[in-house]
């Protein structure tokens, strides 16, 4: 498609052409009016927040100050621009995502339609798998009981804490 046929930005318009992109979001993407995408850059909190990878610009934040996100391989700080075809390792707990951004917004939106704003790795992928599958076979995290203390458990741990 020609850039002038409907498309909201430029930045849209090599998505809409790999195979990973469904025909049917490509379609949504021209009409949605909250789906603004730009092609020059957006601060690194923000993207971050856009993309679904963190709750609220906040935590985005923190993370970015944690030292928890590089963008092609330094620390950076949250005002950082994030611009397509940076490349960004986002750590969350145990699991790390190693990212290629492919376009940039400023707003939240939908879940596939922030998946079509980056491109994880494939090494990250199977080092998430891994770590999935090794979970799985280990049954949940050492000491993890399962449940929830009862009264009884609960008023041991609070006599630890308090230290008496």
């Amino acid at each position: 498609m020609q850039s002038g046929s409907g498309w909201l930005s430029v930045g849209v318009e090599p998505l809409a052409s790999t195979a990973f992109f469904p025909a049917f979001l490509s379609a949504f993407i021209r009409v949605h009016p909250r789906f603004q995408m730009t092609d020059t850059a957006v601060r690194l909190d923000k993207w971050l927040w856009a993309t679904r990878f963190f709750k609220t610009r906040a935590l985005a934040q923190q993370a970015i100050k944690g030292g928890r996100v590089e963008i092609n391989g330094t620390k950076p700080k949250a005002s950082r621009l994030v611009r397509p075809g940076d490349r960004l390792q986002i750590g969350k707990g145990e699991l790390v995502f190693e990212v290629e951004v492919l376009s940039v917004g400023d707003q939240r939106v939908s879940a596939p339609l922030a998946q079509a704003m980056y491109r994880e790795t494939e090494a990250s992928v199977a080092r998430r798998e891994a770590l999935k599958a090794d979970r799985r076979e280990r049954g949940g995290e050492p000491g993890d009981p399962g449940r929830r203390p009862d009264r009884r458990q609960r008023r041991a741990i609070r006599n630890i804490l308090r230290g008496d």
